[in-house]
C-alpha cells in the first residue's frame, strides 16, 4: 500500500479511538446532576434502602454476589466479587 493510505488509516483509527475515549463518560451523571436528582437525605435513604434489598438478595440467593441461586455442587460456578 502506498504512505498515503497506511496514514489515513492511522489518522482514521487514532480519531475513532480518541473520540471513544471522550465518549466513554458520557452516561455517568456529574456530581452536581446527581445532587440535582438525589438531595443528600433522600440519597442516604434510598441508599440504605437498596443495601437492605441487595444484602436480602444475597441472603436469599446463599451469598452469591450476582444473585444467582447455588445449586449441588457448583459452588464454585458462582464469582466471589
Amino acid at each position: 500500500m502506498k504512505p498515503s493510505i497506511w496514514i489515513a488509516v492511522i489518522l482514521a483509527v487514532a480519531g475513532t479511538a480518541s473520540l471513544g475515549m471522550r465518549g466513554i463518560g458520557w452516561g455517568v451523571p456529574s456530581a452536581a446532576r446527581a445532587a440535582l436528582v438525589l438531595p443528600a437525605p433522600l440519597s442516604t435513604d434510598f441508599c440504605q434502602m437498596m443495601k437492605q434489598t441487595r444484602d436480602e438478595i444475597y441472603e436469599y440467593s446463599s451469598g452469591s454476589p450476582i444473585g444467582r441461586i447455588r445449586g449441588q455442587g457448583d459452588a464454585a460456578a458462582t464469582p466471589v466479587l
